[in-house]
């Protein structure tokens, strides 16, 4: 699993989102990416036709009180294809960004993001030859990339399996491990 999403603005935890991965799940064969109206009882394919099937993470972001999903997929690691999509509709329809692509394909993406003050998603993609592009998108939809210290180790060190950060919700600006200094800090990768 790349991601499970609890939609905040339904109650009883009804409404969820799953954003599969590759791997193994009791999930037919479909997109990578799953919604179940029912507290989990039963799912549905929510990314057939714009999703290759290995969707790595899943981010919820709340807009004037509505859930706003943002949905990365690798597309398979293929040259040149993977992305980030927007859904506004409970992801009945997605929207993709002009995310960049990669000649070598990615292998995985992550993603982090506030709204406070206005809407700002992060995302930190590793290529299929374990290196890492990170990016910052903005609601007049841009993607622009991002200068941070690099994970130790070097390429291609379990980078895949390691690619996490996290934006603190309170301060849009501030992404990585050490959230206790002043706005604007430059962000890690943990």
């Amino acid at each position: 699993f790349g991601a499970i999403i609890v939609d905040p603005n339904v109650p009883n935890a009804q409404i969820l989102y799953v954003a599969i991965s590759g791997g193994s799940a009791n999930f037919f064969l479909g997109s990578g990416l799953y919604k179940s109206i029912d507290g989990g009882a039963t799912w549905s394919d929510v990314g057939l036709g714009t999703f290759s099937g290995l969707v790595s993470d899943l981010l919820a972001i709340q807009e004037n009180g509505q859930t706003v999903l943002y949905a990365a997929d690798t597309g398979n690691g293929q040259a040149n294809s993977g992305g980030i999509y927007r859904s506004d509709a409970g992801g009945a329809t997605w929207t993709p960004t002009n995310f960049p692509t990669t000649g070598s394909g990615y292998a995985g993406i992550r993603l982090a993001g506030s709204s406070v003050p206005t809407e700002l998603i992060y995302a930190s993609a590793i290529d299929s030859t374990g290196v890492a592009n990170r990016y910052s998108w903005d609601t007049v939809g841009n993607w622009s990339s991002l200068s941070w210290p690099d994970a130790p180790g070097g390429a291609p060190t379990h980078r895949t399996h390691h690619n996490l950060f996290a934006v603190d919700p309170a301060h849009r600006g501030e992404v990585g491990p050490d959230l206790s200094g002043v706005g604007g800090k430059q962000p890690r990768e943990y």
